[in-house]
């Protein structure tokens, strides 16, 4: 009985000897398949939601955009003090001209002067294809700027002189495509005045589809909701920054200080940015810069808030427009804002530089495209032209009833024109 009292003692000794190394590498193993169980889930859902983190930006950014600027001292932005000045542009006539159109920012009235100095001058300019991607003969591209692609080469024998059709910016693309002494030019509007002018006029479906009467209170408040999933595809998320060219990653994070880095880019670049609210001050010191006479400058104002789809008619415009949400749009579009305050500060020193005779020019400017107004408007009917009298900023010159025809003529219409003339061909959209 000893005997075997001994061995049954010595098994249980060997099996306790045992049972703890191998209770080890039981739990080592158990450890070790959990975590690769756990790496592999991750990865998994890494590349399911991957996608939608590219896609839908913003639900990213929302957070973000509340925390970093509700309690961020933003930095001060200073442009370089050698701006582009009168001299260093043109000493005779600037015919060489790259204008980023920007939408509802006075870029139609612009553009028309545009088509007009080029038109009269029989000046190349560059166009997009007549059938097109986006449908429309005018448009060159609302998501890229110019390539070989979306635009019709210039006519043999000839370089492209001017473009002044939407179509993001993008300098090498420019600069592809227009001569070296291309001067480039833009304009910008505030931030707010532009989101509602763009609600009337483009009625985005992702902000018309919300239920209810604030639609567009809520859409502030939950704009990683209803924004587009492409920033391209977006007119109330950054625009006119999108529009200038900036990077989306950045308009992605909302990076405010890689954007005010572009900024600095954007200011040795361009000559002049317009400013909407100071529209004729900022044509005079266009009109000086580029060495073009008063004439040239003329306009009469374009798709400007068309028709009723402008107004604040509940029956022909369904959104209403708090002013109250403006910090919420601020929040949202913030870098759109500081482009505009950058290029405001810029053009008051443009034209603080140009001493006291600049505001007696632009009220002469003001006086005499009154008259050219009046006689466009009701004096034709009993003229063929209206003189302009000489003055310290102007020669003696004429206005006629062809040249209120050019001023008057709407984007399409003058496009067609010049696309027939151009390419000596029949356009298929009637101009008339």
């Amino acid at each position: 009985m000893t005997g075997i009292y001994l061995e049954m003692f010595s098994t249980h000794l060997t099996f306790f000897r045992w049972f703890p190394v191998r209770h080890s590498i039981r739990c080592c193993f158990r450890v070790f398949t959990g975590l690769v169980m756990v790496v592999l889930v991750s990865l998994i859902l890494a590349a399911f939601f991957h996608p939608m983190i590219i896609k839908r930006p913003h639900i990213l950014v929302q957070t973000f955009d509340n925390a970093f600027f509700k309690n961020k001292v933003l930095p001060k932005l200073l442009f370089s003090d050698n701006f582009p000045g009168r001299t260093p542009l043109a000493k005779t006539e600037q015919v060489h001209i790259g204008f980023v159109k920007v939408h509802k920012a006075a870029s139609s009235t612009m553009q028309n002067i545009f088509l007009r100095f080029g038109y009269l001058r029989n000046l190349t300019f560059i166009l997009p294809p007549e059938k097109n991607a986006f449908s429309w003969p005018n448009i060159i591209s609302l998501n890229e700027s110019i390539t070989t692609y979306n635009i019709v080469p210039p006519p043999p024998g000839r370089h492209f002189d001017i473009v002044c059709h939407h179509v993001l910016y993008g300098r090498e693309a420019f600069r592809k495509f227009l001569p070296n002494d291309t001067v480039v030019i833009g304009s910008v509007r505030k931030p707010f005045s532009l989101f509602q002018s763009m609600l009337r006029y483009m009625q985005p479906s992702y902000i018309m589809g919300i239920l209810g009467d604030r639609k567009v209170s809520q859409f502030l408040r939950n704009t990683f909701l209803y924004e587009p999933d492409i920033i391209a595809h977006s007119v109330t998320n950054n625009r006119m920054a999108f529009e200038y060219g900036c990077p989306a990653d950045i308009i992605i994070r909302r990076d405010i200080y890689a954007f005010k880095d572009y900024l600095r880019v954007l200011d040795q670049e361009f000559a002049v940015v317009l400013l909407a609210e100071r529209f004729d001050e900022s044509l005079v010191l266009m009109k000086r810069y580029f060495h073009w006479t008063l004439k040239d400058i003329l306009y009469a104002k374009l798709n400007v808030d068309m028709s009723k789809r402008d107004t604040e008619d509940t029956d022909t415009f369904p959104f209403t427009v708090d002013p109250d949400d403006e910090p919420l749009y601020r929040n949202h579009s913030i870098l759109d804002y500081y482009l505009y305050d950058f290029f405001k500060n810029r053009l008051e020193r443009q034209i603080d530089a140009e001493g006291p005779e600049f505001a007696k020019e632009t009220e002469q400017f003001k006086k005499v495209r009154k008259e050219v107004e009046d006689f466009c408007h009701t004096i034709k009917k009993y003229s063929d032209s209206v003189t302009i009298k000489q003055s310290p900023w102007n020669e003696e010159f004429d206005v006629t009833i062809f040249d209120c025809e050019l001023m008057h003529k709407y984007e399409i219409s003058f496009t067609t024109m010049i696309r027939e003339r151009q390419y000596n061909m029949k356009s298929t959209w009637s101009y008339k």
